[in-house]
């Protein structure tokens, strides 16, 4: 069931390859999501998979999966969560962007360990390359105005992040 509301599987590490996938999504080639997610869906959410809402059309402004996360931090054009009772503990990573005057959100989920060895990408297939309408504009939390911060890599540095320790209370 949950494959229904989630085709994209793959790992996201910079705001143009979110883009893609939030194109993608607008000219229905993507799912997106137009409810929240069952109490079965949230137990069934696995590495790789990402969710495409936008706040109007779900009715989501802020995205619950049931899960217990460490407070949120900035990575890049990311709010990040590190699960605390999984071993390995997931990350979900969050982008949110205006498109065509609508917000759209989208959520990543993968395998702290691959995100910080930087391997996800390996795992994972790449994201084909198209072209984004002038429409698209960014909204990205703390990086609205600070192009220079971006990490357009392909895939996540190690220094970009911090030892997961930190981020428990």
């Amino acid at each position: 069931m949950l494959e229904n509301l989630c085709n994209y599987v793959g790992c996201l590490h910079s705001e143009m390859e979110c883009s893609h996938i939030i194109n993608l999504a607008m000219e229905g080639k993507l799912i997106r999501l137009k409810r929240r997610l069952t109490e079965k869906e949230k137990r069934s959410i696995r590495p790789g998979q990402a969710f495409i809402y936008l706040e109007e059309e779900s009715g989501i402004i802020r995205w619950t999966d049931s899960k217990s996360w460490t407070p949120s931090r900035a990575l890049g054009p990311f709010m990040m969560y590190i699960e605390k009772r999984n071993d390995p503990p997931l990350i979900k990573k969050i982008y949110t962007a205006k498109f065509q005057n609508k917000i759209v959100h989208l959520v990543i989920y993968n395998v702290y360990n691959h995100e910080e060895r930087g391997i996800c990408c390996e795992i994972y297939s790449q994201i084909r390359k198209i072209n984004i309408p002038e429409s698209y504009s960014r909204m990205a939390r703390t990086y609205l105005n600070d192009k220079k911060k971006r990490n357009n890599k392909t895939c996540a540095s190690k220094d970009n992040y911090t030892n997961k320790d930190n981020y428990t209370n």
